[in-house]
């Protein structure tokens, strides 16, 4: 009954998470519904991508970080794994619902006295069945993995070209010699700025 109720309350309780967009650089923001996640894909302020689908994200992130190297390669990468997650992702379900059409129909039911009951017909189209439904979990889950490290990826070449970025912006370092004081006696420092 507990499990029930939190499978209810999870599917059914939306969320709304708000992050600030940025206004320098590449960043995302994400809005948590009820079935799904909508990511927000923002370039100095703009809103350049929204959508569910991880391939569309990572799709936009890779034009985003053009022009910086270890980004490009790190969003490629992000958008190969969300490729490759499609057709597995639709093979495992293809193989959850062929498997479980192989295990029935390698069996029989009929009702005695208002009870069904059920029996193996043949036992090489069920055992086939459970096959290929494994198969399909396997499949399944290695999409979800696939997606998993595509999500990693689009946040690796974000982090990449962000950094790039600023690095690339620091026009100089200024230091300069300053007196440090800390209420009792005062001795020669120095302070350093980055100005942009």
């Amino acid at each position: 009954m507990r499990l029930a109720l939190a499978l209810v309350t999870a599917i059914t309780a939306g969320c709304y998470v708000h992050q600030s967009r940025p206004s320098r650089g590449l960043g995302l923001t994400h809005e948590m519904g009820f079935f799904a996640s909508t990511t927000h894909v923002w370039k100095d302020g703009r809103e350049i991508y929204s959508g569910v689908w991880q391939l569309g994200i990572a799709g936009a992130v890779e034009d985003a970080v053009a022009g910086v190297p270890d980004a490009e390669r790190a969003a490629s990468t992000a958008r190969t794994l969300s490729v490759a997650g499609i057709p597995t992702g639709v093979l495992g379900l293809g193989g959850l619902i062929g498997g479980a059409f192989l295990m029935a129909s390698g069996q029989e039911s009929a009702t005695v006295n208002g009870v069904t009951m059920t029996r193996v017909t043949d036992e090489g189209r069920r055992n086939a069945g459970i096959g290929v439904a494994i198969g399909g979990v396997v499949a399944v889950t290695a999409a979800g993995l696939l997606n998993v490290m595509s999500r990693q990826y689009v946040g690796e070449a974000v982090t990449l070209y962000n950094n790039a970025r600023l690095v690339g912006r620091a026009r100089r370092l200024v230091v300069a010699p300053t007196v440090v004081t800390d209420g009792n006696a005062t001795a020669p420092g120095i302070a350093a700025e980055i100005r942009f």
